[in-house]
């Protein structure tokens, strides 16, 4: 968290604000490990069981976060959006189609066990979304202004989800606390914006808190839907799973592989680029290796789909995936 933050203020940093570099390493590192994962803990237990979509959990997480939220917009220049809305049931219900299309449909037969195990999934999960279609999902919108209309945008998804491993079928009362997915993120955001009173920014900053990621990025599908200026968006940086890096389930028994997920071409390679360009000026040392495959696993994809760059900050999901907490039970801090 701290290397991402870095990276961030080096590359947004006003001169005149902070003299040095010392000085932004001086601001970021008041927020501690401690301090970190106490965040991380409380944003877990104010919301147990879990925090799927429309369960119990899952509104005491948007209680947690509009009162946190509320907290640290005290700086009058600060604001606090939280916009509630409707999921879009057609849309999420097309997006597991889509996959069920693209992913199993073309590669199995109609009579293989992967085929049918993967049909009758795409058929619960469309069931499942119109029994949703009253819930009231919100996103978080918490905007630091800076002295350019210029912004980034740093998203973080805070609904968990907790599938049966052999039906893919969702326990709603199940005991997920959804540590790392995503509660690293949220943290990781949340400590962000303690920092930035200590600066002035020289291009605005948008914190995005998601909802209903489990059921195809639909807050993130509703934030883009409703941009007005787009052409000020520099690009998207989203935090997903940042809490596991390994060497004991790595498969190249390597540690510090994180990964940051582009597409391939320039666009998003371009943005990223904003960011590589500082490390020299600030000694900041890069433990997120560029990975250009298309990743497609998180909410980063809706602002893709939507014509604006965006890169996503994650563990090595191909060498080191956080593969036995990954939507269970036991994904504790």
């Amino acid at each position: 968290m701290i290397k991402i933050l870095l990276v961030l203020i080096v590359f947004n940093v006003s001169a005149k604000s902070i003299n040095s570099y010392y000085s932004i390493r001086t601001a970021v590192k008041k927020t501690s490990k401690k301090e970190l994962m106490n965040e991380l803990r409380n944003f877990i237990d104010s919301a147990r069981p879990n925090r799927f979509f429309g369960t119990v959990g899952h509104k005491k997480a948007q209680s947690y976060l509009e009162k946190q939220l509320t907290l640290l917009s005290k700086d009058k220049s600060y604001s606090l959006k939280a916009k509630s809305f409707r999921i879009n049931n057609l849309s999420a219900k097309q997006h597991f189609e889509d996959e069920f299309n693209q992913k199993i449909k073309e590669n199995f037969s109609k009579n293989s066990k992967e085929y049918k195990k993967w049909f009758s999934f795409k058929k619960y999960m469309q069931s499942l979304i119109d029994s949703k279609k009253d819930v009231q999902a919100k996103n978080f919108n918490f905007y630091i202004p800076g002295k350019s209309d210029k912004e980034i945008i740093i998203t973080a998804h805070y609904d968990t989800v907790s599938h049966d491993p052999v039906t893919r079928k969702i326990d709603e009362n199940a005991k997920m606390p959804g540590a790392d997915y995503n509660g690293t993120g949220v943290a990781i955001a949340l400590n962000m914006i303690k920092t930035f009173p200590a600066i002035k920014p020289k291009l605005s900053v948008r914190f995005i808190f998601l909802d209903a990621a489990s059921l195809g990025f639909l807050g993130a599908q509703n934030f883009v839907k409703n941009i007005r200026d787009k052409e000020n968006i520099l690009g998207v940086v989203n935090l997903e799973m940042l809490g596991h890096d390994s060497t004991l389930f790595d498969k190249k028994e390597k540690k510090k592989n994180m990964r940051v997920y582009l597409r391939s071409g320039q666009e998003d390679l371009k943005f990223l680029k904003l960011f590589e360009s500082q490390k020299k000026r600030s000694s900041y040392q890069h433990l997120f290796d560029i990975v250009q495959n298309n990743f497609e696993r998180s909410d980063h994809v809706k602002f893709w789909d939507g014509g604006i760059p965006a890169i996503v900050y994650t563990q090595n999901w191909e060498n080191d995936f956080n593969s036995k907490r990954y939507q269970t039970k036991n994904d504790f801090a």
